[in-house]
């Protein structure tokens, strides 16, 4: 899931894999399918195809309005069983879709998709990628993004397909996705219950509020799972001390600042202090986040926090800075945050502007640092006023998302979601786990069920089996896969 908030839109530019706020680096399913050199031979590459009258705006009633869009999708007929067979269904979310994911051999959807003879489809989300229903990104038009909308995408699309490709009527469909698709994932099972067998909602942060404080905590736990006490408490040492010279207007503590993170530009006010301290505190989302993809995560991290090379914590700190903004460190909330993301043209590239506006408009998902028990909840400054309010509204307009977010939590169910036949797996170091089922969670519907994998980080299931895969991983991708299989019992 795009990592959330601040952290650079516009310093994304400089320091390619450091974006918290509201941001994704790269796509979780982008990160699985070119690993290890994962790249397709020519021959496996597919070709787009069009739904070319999908409805723009669905409506309450089902009934919309009568205007069509075009929405991309892609196909895999390689291990397709023929009539009854299943269907295969990976929901993209907040990404461009990619024409590789429903041939890729590092998915575990396609190892289970040979498996059950198994037709695959990744469906586009409206608004990502080519799926664009408008001419632009104007407020006013992005009022129909929304997960009600990309649900009653899916099922629209559904209809189209199985007549197009002569599907049989009995043919049994099963759900795929990570993060938010697979929050869509779970949602698409709960909204149309005779559609789907059943849906694999990895990470799905199904439970929505504006001040997600805990994904910090989260990361503060990740640091302790890999580092100990000592990796903590430097962190919480160093990170104290680099707010007090954001804090401060001294020129010798404005001078080390420069020195030892080197903002980008001058900080002017209470945003400005929160931008570069919400990019500070990016660095470490980074590693949580991608603590199962990335060359340099939270061991890492620890590594160099727990080294005895004579730093003081605060230099610690702005050492592992420098990793991830090596020119410098955003610091104008202005620029990185209002003036990045208000630009409405088109776009089949990025993802920001419209993942943000969801996140407004839907789902929450403020990452804050001030009220977590955590590390870092020295940055005082990253609060959710200014990182999820304010933002909300000088870039969109919206005043007041609490009821827009209490609404869509009170039609999804949060946690309290009762949804048969869906299986939700996520990590015990994934910072999004916090708003995810876990062990802990009693789900309603005893027909659904967790797999909470313990010390893998985001979708780290998704991946196909690998021979290093830990005893936990492998007892994963058994409890999923046997649930696939009980979805497609006749």
């Amino acid at each position: 899931m795009v990592r959330v908030f601040l952290a650079a839109v516009a310093a994304a530019l400089v320091a390619i894999d450091a974006k918290p706020f509201f941001l994704n680096d790269r796509d979780i399913v982008e990160r699985i399918e070119t690993q290890d050199g994962g790249h397709l031979e020519s021959a496996q590459i597919v070709n787009e195809e069009w739904f070319e009258q999908q409805l723009l705006d669905h409506g309450r009633d089902g009934c919309g309005d009568g205007q069509v869009w075009k929405q991309r999708y892609f196909t895999n007929s390689e291990f397709y069983g023929g009539p009854g067979s299943p269907v295969f269904l990976y929901i993209n979310g907040e990404n461009v879709a990619r024409n590789t994911t429903v041939v890729s051999k590092n998915l575990f959807m396609n190892i289970l998709a040979k498996k059950h003879n198994a037709l695959i489809v990744s469906l586009e989300h409206r608004y990502y990628g080519k799926s664009q229903p408008t001419t632009d990104l104007s407020t006013s038009n992005l009022k129909y993004l929304s997960a009600d909308n990309a649900l009653a995408d899916i099922a629209t699309f559904q209809d189209y397909f199985t007549a197009n490709r002569n599907l049989s009527s009995n043919s049994p469909w099963v759900a795929f996705g990570g993060s938010y698709p697979g929050m869509l994932s779970a949602w698409t099972k709960f909204s149309y219950p005779n559609r789907f067998v059943g849906s694999v909602a990895s990470s799905a942060p199904i439970e929505l509020h504006p001040d997600y404080f805990e994904y910090m905590e989260v990361v503060g736990y990740g640091l302790k799972y890999f580092g100990g006490e000592e990796c903590v408490n430097t962190l919480s040492e160093g990170l104290k001390a680099f707010h007090a010279l954001v804090a401060s207007e001294k020129p010798e503590d404005v001078a080390q600042l420069k020195k030892l993170f080197n903002p980008c530009a001058p900080i002017k006010s209470d945003l400005d202090r929160m931008d570069i301290e919400s990019n500070v505190m990016g660095a470490y989302q980074n590693f949580a986040q991608n603590n199962d993809w990335d060359t340099y995560v939270l061991k890492d991290a620890c590594a160099d926090l727990n080294a005895k090379d004579g730093l003081t914590p605060l230099e610690k700190v702005a050492k592992i800075n420098a990793r991830s903004y090596p020119a410098c460190t955003g610091s104008s909330y202005q620029n990185d945050i209002v003036d990045a993301l208000s630009n409405p043209a088109r776009d089949t590239v990025g993802i920001m502007r419209q993942w943000i506006y969801q996140t407004c408009t839907e789902f929450g998902f403020g990452q804050t640092a001030k009220k977590s028990k955590s590390p870092f909840s020295a940055l005082e400054y990253v609060n959710v006023e200014r990182v999820y309010y304010q933002m909300c509204k000088d870039v969109y307009g919206i005043t007041d998302p609490d009821p827009l977010i209490a609404a869509k939590k009170a039609h999804f169910q949060g946690l309290d979601i009762d949804v048969e036949n869906v299986v939700f797996p996520s990590g015990t170091i994934d910072p999004w786990s916090a708003l995810a089922p876990s062990n802990s969670t009693h789900l309603k519907n005893p027909k659904s069920s967790v797999v909470y994998i313990e010390g893998t980080s985001h979708c780290r299931d998704m991946n196909a089996p690998r021979a290093t895969d830990s005893g936990h991983i492998v007892w994963a991708h058994q409890q999923i896969e046997n649930s696939v299989a009980k979805f497609l019992q006749k």
